[in-house]
């Protein structure tokens, strides 16, 4: 029988804290380990891709593109390889096999829009759901407006280990560099800004919340 579900509130005041969070995820995974990211536009999903593989490169300089049109970049880490998934052109897991999902299941996956998983979305992965400070967290951690919650925060520093990346190190898996060609979007999907243009979280900017729920006998160790 499966562990209960761990679940945990972190509160990431501004982009700082949600680096830290994404380098204490890094130091706890392993490979075939599934870390879905789920959240609104502008929840700051890509960010915490963004700063996990940095923090699993040992490279705070890497450069990691939004795969929105790639669907899938790839990247050596000292983790082993991790493949870095944005579901979102995709309206169901029809499109997976090409994308090679059950190879990359083999490593880490990161997985932005996990809802196109469907039944392919793994049962023991860590969800890690992300939201304005000022949207409810799910029912189960909500407080009453007379209530102060005092949620945890985000301390870890990235893992210590300085292995080099080479620059260029992004790419989409062998043979697999253009996305489906017959992927229609979600007809209830909402118009996503192109790469290049979606703006960021920075520090000073509002406030989120960060709902992980998985990983059972790790979840405990996050600061």
């Amino acid at each position: 029988m499966s562990a209960p579900a761990a679940i945990c509130l972190i509160a990431l005041p501004d982009l700082a804290a949600t680096q830290r969070l994404a380098a204490a995820v890094a130091a706890l995974a392993r490979p075939g380990d599934a870390i879905l990211l789920d959240g609104p536009l502008g929840a700051g999903k890509t960010a915490f891709a963004r700063a996990f593989l940095r923090a699993a490169a040992g490279d705070p300089a890497l450069e990691v593109p939004s795969p929105t049109f790639t669907l899938v970049q790839s990247y050596e880490t000292r983790l082993g390889p991790v493949h870095h998934f944005d579901l979102w052109r995709l309206d169901g897991p029809s499109a997976l096999p090409e994308l090679g999902w059950d190879e990359a299941r083999d490593d880490i996956v990161l997985v932005e829009w996990p809802d196109r998983l469907g039944a392919l979305r793994p049962p023991d992965a860590l969800t890690i759901a992300l939201a304005p400070a000022e949207a409810q967290p799910p029912p189960a951690q909500a407080k009453p407006p007379s209530e102060q919650a005092q949620p945890l925060s985000a301390q870890a520093q990235a893992p210590s280990g300085q292995a080099q990346v080479p620059s260029g190190q992004a790419h989409p898996p062998s043979g697999q560099g253009q996305p489906p060609s017959a992927q229609a979007l979600p007809s209830s999907a909402q118009a996503k800004p192109p790469s290049g243009q979606a703006q960021p979280l920075s520090a000073g900017q509002d406030a989120r919340h960060a709902t992980l729920t998985g990983w059972p006998d790790r979840i405990g160790s996050l600061p």
